[in-house]
């Protein structure tokens, strides 16, 4: 029942406000209180998902959820929770795109956002077996964008390094 129709008021709906749950995120971040972080953000990516469904909305048209989803990664990172935001991202990196946007290197904001939260999570986290394997899937495959090219190198070469393949690591930075 919506608000207002037991007292004969015209019916109302509470409107959509994802700044009411992310700010108070990023303010308990700020202030170390990471739990309460999390719940808020989580409370954000309901509302969005919520708006979404509502409105038949694509993800890349809602102007906040690709930051929340950032933001949620960066704090599930700070707590530790390593695979929770490994999995959010890949989430980000498959939700549905714009066709009118295309693929990368003309990507998602969720799909860029997802890709560079992957690379910092498995380089943060020293996960170099998982980063390997991930950069030969799509998930982090090499681009023909030259900067990301660079950059998928210079990850795979220090993941190489870091496992002991020295020989690997040298061939592929050069």
């Amino acid at each position: 029942m919506a608000i207002g129709t037991k007292t004969g008021e015209r019916n109302r709906r509470v409107e959509y406000s994802p700044n009411l749950w992310h700010l108070n995120a990023t303010l308990a971040a700020r202030e170390n209180c990471l739990a309460e972080a999390l719940w808020y953000h989580e409370a954000s990516l309901r509302a969005d998902n919520a708006y979404l469904a509502q409105t038949l909305l694509s993800p890349d048209r809602l102007h906040s959820y690709a930051r929340n989803n950032s933001r949620y990664i960066k704090i599930l990172r700070r707590c530790g929770r390593v695979h929770d935001a490994i999995s959010l991202a890949r989430y980000a990196m498959s939700l549905p795109q714009y066709p009118q946007l295309g693929r990368f290197p003309i990507a998602s904001r969720n799909w860029d956002i997802g890709r560079t939260e992957l690379w910092k999570t498995l380089r943060d986290f020293e996960l170099w077996d998982a980063l390997l394997k991930e950069s030969s899937t799509l998930i982090l495959s090499p681009t023909s964008v030259p900067a990301e090219r660079i950059h998928w190198l210079r990850m795979v070469g220090i993941a190489l390094f870091q496992t002991g393949r020295l020989a690997d690591g040298v061939a592929c930075l050069n």
